[in-house]
């Protein structure tokens, strides 16, 4: 079954802009990738750093208990 005009030009376009972010990719310097890469890993270090008051209550909680319970 042949693809009607508008599915092959909608390929085509998304081919280019496939080939476009693949050349991006290969010129792009090595400074950006590290700051590409460092804002990739920002969700997962906003993730922790929420985390970290719990965490830090969580140790505070323990470390009382803990002593209460030694005496």
């Amino acid at each position: 079954m042949p693809l009607c005009c508008c599915h092959a030009f909608s390929s085509l376009q998304i081919r280019a802009k496939e080939a476009q972010k693949i050349e991006a990719e290969m010129t792009r310097n090595p400074e950006e990738m590290k700051r590409r890469a460092m804002l990739q890993r920002l969700p997962e270090l906003t993730r922790i750093l929420r985390a970290y008051p719990l965490m830090c209550h969580t140790m505070h909680t323990y470390q009382c208990y803990k002593v209460l319970l030694t005496l």
